[in-house]
């Protein structure tokens, strides 16, 4: 597997430059470092695959194919799993909260009162 890069590749880096350049193939080393189940249960752990109860109707729970080693590589950069806004929303508060996910939850409307105060 190889890095597109308009055709060139990123050539010879080290893998932290993979992560900040989202190169794919550090990408995929790191799920074949982590083994399929593993990396399989940070997917769902992260609340891909399942429902956020959001309390939206019909919320679709995303799909991912991940029978193949090739496809379980994917998956690491995207491809072969599709997840929906919310999912994804849930899974950055983790990673903003410090490891603390929040659940997204749809409202109507939002009541914001303005005080004013008096001198």
């Amino acid at each position: 597997m190889t890095d597109w890069n308009n055709g060139r590749g990123w050539g010879q880096i080290s893998y932290d430059q993979g992560v900040g350049l989202s190169s794919n193939v550090a990408m995929a080393l790191t799920e074949q470092r982590m083994g399929a189940k593993t990396w399989q249960r940070y997917i769902r752990n992260f609340g891909f695959l399942k429902s956020t109860k959001s309390g939206l109707p019909q919320e679709n729970l995303g799909m991912m194919q991940f029978r193949y080693p090739f496809e379980q590589a994917n998956t690491s950069f995207g491809q072969a799993i599709a997840t929906t806004p919310l999912q994804m929303l849930q899974a950055y508060t983790a990673i903003a909260g410090d490891g603390t996910m929040l659940k997204p939850h749809v409202v109507s409307k939002l009541l914001i009162q303005i005080h004013k105060s008096c001198l």
